[in-house]
């Protein structure tokens, strides 16, 4: 439906954030790295941590390429879009008469400026657009707008989107499960459902509760449709075990991010999927895993003309590539694998 698009769209600009948030925490709430290192070890690992800290914090998927069932549901947007005529303002202005259609035609038009609100970084503007066309459907009967509650629940998902924005994650998490609560009850909302769930697990990232993350990740897993979809929901699954430090998952998670990936055609996301499992293996010791994973991720960011990344990950190849060779010394450490 139209309405998906506003839900997932108007999550376009800030789908990136859970993961630099909880990426970029403050140093005494990093998650473990999974081994015990010495002194001049700790260093290696912090490199590393950086480097894959960097990559994964550059993930810009929603804005750079939107997936294709994005850019179907904007095609259908199309054939609801009001007259140009119809008055514009730095509000939202309430529709000017007609029934049915023509306050459909005026709700979605005004969801269309918040989500340009929201992609051109105006969160606070997106906001106070979402409230005031929250008091305005509201006041709406269902005979003038018969998919009310579809839309209120939209609504709902843009102000949450909005708060994550502002760095506002408890409010956020407040909208989204408002979204969930009106969109379960409803008949064949299994992709407005899936927005909620996916909205409510990056509000719970960025809270610093990965398990709640995860709980409503994995509801969402039965609602995929798409390779892109599925590559980005098992990223942000292995990111989150990452976090709770279960790196055996987490390069499971990866992988399949990674098939997905794959089967999407989608390089940029084969890039993503392929450092994630290389972060995991680094951890779980699986140098030789890791010293593979980061040689293919680096053949991806050839492809894909990122010299920053490259950069990047040859540094954490040398660093890998140093704890190998003092791990094969008769001195060395316990071997990895």
């Amino acid at each position: 439906s139209s309405l998906n698009r506003f839900s997932f769209s108007s999550t376009l600009s800030s789908s990136h954030l859970s993961l630099s948030l909880y990426l970029y925490r403050t140093p005494t709430s990093l998650p473990c790295t999974g081994l015990v290192v010495s002194g001049g070890d700790r260093s290696l690992y912090t490199t590393v941590d950086e480097a894959l800290g960097y990559l994964d914090a550059r993930t810009e998927f929603w804005r750079q390429q939107k997936p294709m069932y994005a850019r179907k549901r904007e095609r259908e947007l199309k054939k609801y879009r009001p007259a140009p005529t119809r008055p514009r303002s730095k509000g939202v202005p309430r529709p000017t008469g007609g029934a049915g259609v023509d306050h459909t035609k005026y709700v979605l038009k005004a969801l269309e400026d918040i989500d340009s609100a929201m992609s051109g970084g105006e969160a606070e503007s997106g906001l106070e657009k979402a409230q005031q066309l929250m008091k305005t459907v509201e006041e709406m009967s269902t005979t003038d707008l018969p998919n009310k509650r579809e839309f209120i629940a939209s609504i709902h998902s843009c102000m949450g989107n909005a708060y994550l924005e502002m760095g506002e994650a408890q409010l956020a998490l407040e909208q989204h499960l408002s979204d969930l609560q009106i969109t379960e009850a409803l008949d064949h909302a299994d992709a407005t459902t899936s927005r909620a769930l996916d909205n409510i697990g990056r509000s719970y990232c960025v809270l610093g509760d990965f398990q709640m993350a995860t709980d409503y990740f994995q509801r969402k897993l039965p609602l995929l449709k798409t390779p892109e979809e599925t590559t980005w929901l098992y990223h942000e699954l292995g990111r989150c075990r990452m976090e709770l430090q279960d790196y055996p998952a987490a390069r499971d998670l990866g992988e399949k991010s990674l098939a997905a990936a794959r089967e999407a055609q989608d390089q940029m996301w084969q890039l993503n999927a392929s450092v994630l499992v290389a972060q995991a293996e680094s951890k779980l010791g699986q140098l030789a895993g890791a010293l593979q994973s980061f040689e293919r991720s680096l053949e991806l960011a050839r492809l894909l003309e990122d010299t920053e990344s490259q950069s990047v990950i040859k540094r954490a190849l040398e660093e890998i590539n140093s704890r190998i060779v003092d791990e094969i010394k008769p001195d060395g450490d316990t071997p990895g694998n």
